[in-house]
C-alpha cells in the first residue's frame, strides 16, 4: 500500500480542499454544462488527482479531465495507483496528466479548456502573472478559471509576507487585489478561513495584465518548509 501525502490529496470538498480555497468547482462545471454538452477541465497542481477523480465520478462522460504536475513521478501512473487504493473506478481516471512548469507558456491551443483551477499551487509558481494570462488564453469563451492567489502569508517575516508584489514606475507599491479588480472579467473572492484570495476569471478580448516580472525569490532556498512555503514574485507596471 502506498503512503499518501495528504497535502497532495485534498480533492474538491471541505475547507482543506478546492471548495475552501477557490470555491465550488462542481457548480462552475454545472454552469459550463448548461451551455455545452461536454466540459474540458484542467487542474494545475493535481497531486494524486483526487479532485479530477471526484469530478469524473460526479459528471461521468460529460467531462474530460486533465492535470498538470511539475515533478516527473507525479504522473498518470501514480494517479492510477492512488485511485485503486482509494476505491475509485477505472472510469474516473483523468484523461491525461502533463508534467510541466505552469509558470511558463503552456503547450495548449487558445480556447482549449472550459474550467481551470489551481488549489495550493500559485505560491510555487515563479511567474504568477504569466500563469494568470496563460490560463485566460487557454480558456474557452464559455469557460471559468478559478485561481487561488495565495498572495499573503502572515506567518512569514514582514518582507516575505506578500507572495505577489506590484510596483508602479515611480516606485510606489500597488495593492495586488485592487489592481486585479480593475479588470472587468475578474472577480476577487476571499478564500474560506484563509488570509488570501482567489479570482474568478472569464474570457475577454485583448486581455493583458500589463505587468513585467522583475524579481523572483524562492523562499524555500532561504529557509526550507515548514519555515517558508513557496516563492515571492515582484512585478512592475509596464
Amino acid at each position: 500500500m502506498m503512503e499518501i501525502r495528504q497535502g497532495r490529496a485534498k480533492g474538491l470538498f471541505g475547507e482543506k480542499g478546492a471548495e475552501g480555497r477557490l470555491g465550488n468547482v462542481i457548480n462552475y462545471t454545472k454552469e459550463v454544462l448548461k451551455k455545452k454538452q461536454k466540459a474540458k477541465i484542467l487542474e494545475v497542481g493535481t497531486g494524486y488527482g483526487r479532485a479530477l477523480l471526484e469530478l469524473k465520478q460526479i459528471f461521468g462522460d460529460k467531462v474530460e479531465t486533465y492535470g498538470i504536475n511539475l515533478e516527473k513521478n507525479w504522473n498518470l501512473s501514480l494517479c492510477k495507483k492512488y485511485a485503486k487504493q482509494e476505491g475509485f473506478s477505472s472510469k474516473n481516471i483523468p484523461d491525461k496528466i502533463y508534467i510541466l512548469d505552469a509558470a511558463k507558456k503552456l503547450p495548449f491551443k487558445s480556447g482549449t479548456f472550459d474550467i481551470i483551477f489551481n488549489p495550493a499551487t500559485m505560491q510555487y509558481l515563479s511567474d504568477k502573472i504569466q500563469f494568470i494570462e496563460e490560463a485566460h488564453r487557454i480558456l474557452t469563451k464559455e469557460g471559468i478559471a478559478a485561481l487561488e492567489l495565495e498572495q499573503y502569508r502572515p506567518t512569514h517575516p514582514v518582507e516575505y509576507q506578500n507572495n505577489i508584489e506590484i510596483w508602479d514606475k515611480e516606485g510606489k507599491r500597488i495593492d495586488v487585489l485592487n489592481y486585479l479588480k480593475k479588470f472587468k472579467n475578474i472577480q476577487v473572492k476571499k478564500s474560506k478561513n484563509r488570509p488570501w484570495h482567489y479570482i474568478l476569471m472569464k474570457k475577454v478580448k485583448n486581455f493583458n495584465l500589463g505587468l513585467k516580472l522583475i524579481k523572483y525569490i524562492n523562499l524555500e532556498e532561504i529557509a526550507p518548509s515548514p519555515v517558508f512555503w513557496g516563492s515571492k514574485s515582484i512585478y512592475r507596471i509596464l
